[in-house]
């Protein structure tokens, strides 16, 4: 049988716990897209997995550096040796898991599916910069062995839909498909198809884009106004 100060121990905890449990419910949080965002940017390292091409069918996992540009796509530079950057040129389908915290797999942990690809040479020095302000300490990047790599924006996987209705209303042709390249502050770049030709389109935006935010905001306001007139 307890004593009484084995109960008023065990009460004590009861409490704090539910102390605990009151106050974070009523917590202010950031909501969830924004706190992956934050998590992303303020992040160094993830696990990227690939597709193995030494051992087909299986994935391949390893640990890589990796910064977030502007607009918080994430860059991963990877040396022409590396057995990811084999297995990415082959396939770029690939997974990047990136831990608030690696010691608590009860915080937040989140996964970005998408395909890599490398970065355009027109924009390789503000890549490489925007790399670099993240690891200042990496000075084989300013060498010409790696290749940069992004995870491809989720528009051109699960809104592959809206971004050609966005192009057909912006550009008044019916084009079949429509794969976003890339996105600034302007507009973005599309390379879309029509009666069998494959051509880029520049879609620009309907105002400046100031914040990264704004993009978010002013491609629904894109894909909006583009129903209304479909």
């Amino acid at each position: 049988m307890a004593d009484r100060s084995q109960v008023s121990h065990f009460n004590e905890e009861v409490n704090l716990s539910q102390l605990f449990h009151d106050h974070q419910l009523k917590a202010t949080r950031l909501p969830p897209i924004e706190e992956v965002r934050t998590l992303l940017h303020h992040s160094v390292r993830g696990f990227l997995s690939s597709l193995s091409q030494e051992h087909h069918g299986y994935p391949f996992g390893s640990m890589v550096d990796f910064a977030c540009d502007a607009y918080g796509s994430p860059m991963v530079a990877v040396s022409n040796l590396a057995a990811h950057t084999k297995n990415l040129v082959a396939n770029p389908k690939c997974s990047l898991l990136v831990a608030k915290d690696p010691d608590d797999s009860t915080d937040l942990i989140v996964t970005i599916q998408g395909d890599a690809l490398p970065v355009d040479r027109s924009n390789m020095e503000a890549i490489r910069t925007a790399y670099m302000a993240m690891h200042p300490d990496a000075f084989w990047v300013s060498q010409h062995i790696l290749i940069l790599f992004y995870c491809q924006s989720h528009m051109n996987k699960d809104h592959a839909d809206d971004t050609k209705l966005i192009v057909q209303h912006s550009t008044s042709i019916p084009v079949e498909f429509a794969t976003m390249l890339d996105v600034d502050s302007l507009g973005f770049t599309v390379k879309a198809g029509y009666e069998g030709k494959t051509f880029k389109l520049r879609i620009p935006f309907t105002r400046r884009a100031t914040e990264r935010k704004d993009v978010k905001t002013l491609i629904i306001e894109m894909l909006q106004a583009a129903k209304k007139t479909d």
